[in-house]
């Protein structure tokens, strides 16, 4: 919108959207991206980073999340919902081909 507001060049404006359009793309595709904002800004870690895991929130919890890049304002104004880790899978040794034919066997 600001570019629209203040005038702009057109090699401006279609850097604007392009980065614009690939951070909305970062946000909602649910991956975390080496090339997204909170991965190379210091300060933009969780408690304070956004991401797609904090903006999934966002979507199941509508007055949740409100952050793009920053969760700042979510803190300040009590909208911040923290990010759960996954629950943990336990850990199954996957047999391999030869033992289940050796298994097999022994059952035959």
């Amino acid at each position: 919108t600001a570019p629209v507001l203040l005038g702009h060049h057109p090699l401006s404006f279609w850097t604007f959207v392009t980065i614009w359009v690939a951070l909305l793309i970062e946000e909602h595709s649910g991956h975390d991206v080496w090339w997204a904002p909170y991965n190379w800004m210091p300060f933009a870690r969780c408690p304070c980073g956004g991401g797609a895991a904090p903006h999934d929130i966002h979507h199941y919890k509508v007055n949740k999340n409100f952050g793009f890049v920053l969760c700042v304002w979510d803190q300040l104004f009590d909208t911040f919902e923290p990010v759960c880790a996954p629950p943990a899978l336990p850990q199954v040794r996957k047999e391999t081909w030869w033992e289940f034919q050796a298994s097999r066997k022994k059952e035959s």
